[in-house]
């Protein structure tokens, strides 16, 4: 097999990187912008921007407690081999 697509995949991967961390940082720049204005819609010519709000949850300890009690059964039915997995092909570059 040819060297080619492995050199391809690489450059790409290091590019997506690259443009995630640049696209991460206009966000930033976007929401802050929007939120000085207090706008929660911005229109431009390249589409329509909308701030919006996601929840975030924070539990009781009754239920921190009782998600630390479920991922060790789950950890004891791994060991026991009650729980089945299935491997599936994942490509990791290493640089």
């Amino acid at each position: 097999m040819s060297d080619n697509i492995f050199e391809s995949y690489a450059i790409r991967k290091n590019e997506m990187e690259r443009l995630e961390k640049e696209l991460a940082e206009l966000k930033d720049l976007i929401i802050g912008y929007m939120k000085e204005k207090d706008l929660a819609v911005h229109e431009t010519p390249w589409g329509k921007f909308n701030l919006q709000g996601r929840a975030s949850w924070t539990y009781s300890p009754a239920i921190e407690k009782a998600q630390e009690e479920v991922k060790a059964l789950k950890k004891q039915e791994e060991e026991s081999g009650i729980a089945t997995s299935m491997t599936l092909p994942v490509l990791v570059l290493k640089k």
